[in-house]
């Protein structure tokens, strides 16, 4: 917070602090640092995990830095009148506050999905994702944030031709539950996950079928049921009611 201030007077007098300025920088901040960690507690930003940062948090973020600046503006009004200070030197000063907080916070997450992201390459096991949809949203972005497994990501399948090359958090969808056979040849996809959260059992049997006609094996998850590892070596494909809990921790790593 320190060095976004300093850095805001050296972007608005280009790169010089006169005696004036320095007499002001030593007036101001007695009041900006305490009322910037007060408001950034108040907004839960020290609460929170800085690897799973989200937009949420950000947003909190952006709230957080425009009432504190709001804030030492009104003070530095009533207590000094504003005399000697610029409008655009707090502009600058939130801006950068919040590019060094928000953008910190980003890079933790960054670095935390792509060491992620290296170890699920390494001896992992190609698995399909039934469904492009909230449930198949909901069971990679659990795959990503939990190491306790060994399973590598390698297509989304959905039936909705619209949905077809999209790429969800990088992962491609790659066909329909018609292609799976195909697609498991190809990428050499030992198990399917169906995260259809509106399937009905009709269907996730037939999806189950035509892994099992491909040879490979298939579970069902659900969000929120409780978490259970399971350990099971044989196919699941002829058990047509087979439902797993929705966290990745089925399989762990050795």
């Amino acid at each position: 917070m320190t060095i976004a201030y300093l850095t805001s007077y050296l972007l608005r007098y280009d790169g010089v602090i006169n005696l004036w300025n320095q007499q002001l920088i030593e007036k101001s901040l007695p009041l900006l640092i305490p009322i910037k960690l007060c408001f950034f507690w108040i907004f839960g930003l020290y609460r929170g995990q800085w690897r799973y940062v989200s937009i949420g948090d950000l947003w909190q973020i952006l709230k957080a830095v425009a009432v504190s600046s709001l804030i030492i503006v009104g003070l530095l009004l009533y207590v000094y009148r504003f005399e000697g200070y610029s409008r655009v030197l707090f502009l600058n000063d939130a801006l950068l506050t919040l590019v060094m907080i928000g953008g910190v916070r980003l890079l933790m997450r960054l670095f935390k999905e792509y060491f992620s992201l290296q170890a699920e390459r390494s001896n992992s096991i190609p698995i399909l994702i039934v469904g492009a949809g909230d449930g198949g949203d909901l069971f990679l972005r659990e795959l990503r944030h939990n190491a306790n497994h060994d399973y590598l990501p390698v297509g989304f399948i959905d039936d909705d031709p619209a949905k077809k090359s999209q790429i969800i958090h990088g992962i491609k969808v790659l066909g329909s539950r018609e292609d799976i056979p195909e697609i498991a040849k190809r990428y050499g996809v030992q198990r399917a996950f169906v995260s259809i959260m509106s399937a009905s059992n009709s269907q996730v049997e037939g999806i189950f079928d035509i892994c099992k006609k491909g040879g490979v094996k298939c579970d069902r998850v659900r969000p929120l049921l409780p978490i259970v590892k399971s350990k099971e070596k044989e196919s699941v494909c002829s058990k047509k009611d087979k439902v797993v809990p929705f966290s990745p921790g089925m399989r762990k790593r050795k």
